[in-house]
């Protein structure tokens, strides 16, 4: 079996739905369909993760 050896992106916290998010190990924005997109992963431990999909506008972007 083989770990995984993502880490979470450092100093970079995100407030999404009344939750905050800080072990981020993917981050994106894109503008392909005119609208600001964000996609994020938060990978909680070596089981589980949440994918986050919506506008740049919906998020905070928390610093440490």
């Amino acid at each position: 079996m083989e770990n995984s050896k993502e880490r979470p992106i450092e100093n970079l916290k995100i407030k999404y739905d009344g939750n905050v998010y800080d072990k981020i190990v993917y981050f994106s924005i894109s503008n392909w369909d005119g609208n600001e997109r964000v996609s994020f992963t938060n990978k909680t431990n070596n089981n589980s993760s949440t994918n986050v999909n919506c506008k740049f506008s919906e998020i905070e972007i928390i610093k440490k």
